[in-house]
């Protein structure tokens, strides 16, 4: 019988890829926006931002009330994508009623200008 240890694994990937993003020139970045009180979208968000930070990684977080408009949370969207700092968005899901998640989430209404 063969036994996997995944912590082991995980961690020499993690270690791995830490001395990778130190070799960048400049480090890669994550945009994260969440909306609501949804607290395991915020305790995802928060394991993403510890990650982030061990590994190197500029982390920016947004952090809506549920309030706010589609509009001006995919005016938040547009400005992340624009930013060069940033090379990925995560929209934490799911978002509460009244957001239609495919227009937030779908990558063709952000082209990068």
């Amino acid at each position: 019988m063969i036994t996997i240890d995944g912590k082991q694994i995980a961690n020499t990937i993690r270690a791995d890829l830490k001395e990778k993003i130190k070799q960048l020139p400049s480090p890669p970045g994550l945009g994260v926006i969440l909306v609501g009180n949804d607290p395991a979208s915020h305790l995802y968000v928060a394991l993403k931002e510890a990650a982030s930070k061990e590994m190197g990684v500029r982390f920016v977080k947004k952090i809506f009330p549920e309030t706010i408009s589609q509009a001006d949370l995919l005016h938040t969207i547009r400005e992340l994508n624009v930013d060069d700092s940033i090379h990925a968005i995560l929209i934490q899901l799911p978002l509460p009623r009244g957001f239609d998640e495919d227009t937030v989430s779908t990558r063709k209404i952000y082209p990068r200008f």
